[in-house]
């Protein structure tokens, strides 16, 4: 008997118009989407979807992949025929292993994955095999300041030629230093202004007790769409672009109608109890 689960919601813009009437100025009035959930069929397998971290798609956006935690599996699903074609295993030791506390996972060309936590970075097969160690460390990487504390893993992404990686680095505790692209032929990278972002670190709330830490609120987001990255936070409506091709990298303002450009006020940044 098969069974069968909710995994994909699709979000899909149906349709966005502006009239030609010039009197008229909120081209959002006409703005309509609509929300599709598929269900996959998974066969014989019995597991549980919830324990899903990581997911992406193929270039052609026909295959899905699922990093299932528990098992250390990636999961792989027909979109075309909604189903689950393929549960690939991979290690937690020896020289194959995957990163332990995996944070990030990202399809790449040719069935290989970039992987990566705080700790470990790599390029894996399909089949489990580690293709490349990518050490992306302060003490591995030039040109940065040399009394510079700051983690280069953090929402760490790799460019789909492999050879760049691009993330947002920070002090464990601390705001995001910039954009870090670097190279990793050379081992060499730069930290790229964001500043009009920075607005974001008065719209978090950390947590302390003991040698623990909880962190809520808005932060600085990197995202690889349709070949470009974006930067981007819940704090404001201004975003950058980086163009890994060109090495470039553009802020774009929008101008909302609807809502505030960015958020305003002063809250605490710390707080002494996690139900605040």
């Amino acid at each position: 008997m098969n069974k069968s689960f909710k995994i994909l919601a699709l979000l899909v813009l149906v349709s966005c118009s502006e009239k030609e009437d010039k009197e008229k100025t909120n081209i959002l009035e006409d703005l309509s989407y609509s929300i599709y959930t598929l269900l996959m069929d998974v066969g014989e397998e019995i597991f549980n979807p919830g324990a899903y971290y990581g997911s992406d798609l193929s270039e052609d956006g026909e295959t899905g992949y699922w990093f299932y935690e528990p098992k250390k599996q990636i999961h792989e699903y027909d979109l075309v025929n909604l189903k689950l074609t393929a549960i690939h295993p991979f290690e937690a030791d020896g020289p194959n292993a995957i990163p332990p506390n995996l944070n990030y996972f990202q399809a790449l060309p040719n069935e290989s994955f970039f992987m990566a936590d705080f700790a470990k970075t790599g390029i894996f097969s399909l089949d489990g095999k580690q293709v490349q160690n990518l050490r992306i460390q302060l003490e591995t990487v030039s040109g940065f300041d040399s009394e510079a504390t700051f983690s280069l893993t953090n929402n760490i992404h790799l460019s789909p030629d492999k050879k760049k990686t691009i993330s947002l680095p920070n002090n464990f505790t601390g705001p995001v230093e910039g954009l870090a692209v670097i190279d990793i032929e050379t081992m060499t990278g730069t930290l790229k202004d964001i500043s009009k972002l920075d607005l974001t670190n008065k719209y978090n709330v950390t947590f302390k007790q003991g040698n623990g830490m909880t962190r809520s609120g808005d932060f600085q987001t990197l995202q690889l769409v349709n070949n470009l990255f974006f930067i981007y936070s819940g704090s404001l409506s201004d975003i950058y672009t980086y163009d890994w091709k060109t090495d470039s990298l553009r802020q774009y303002s929008f101008p909302h109608q609807l809502v505030a450009k960015s958020k305003t006020g002063d809250f605490p940044t710390e707080v002494d109890s996690n139900e605040c």
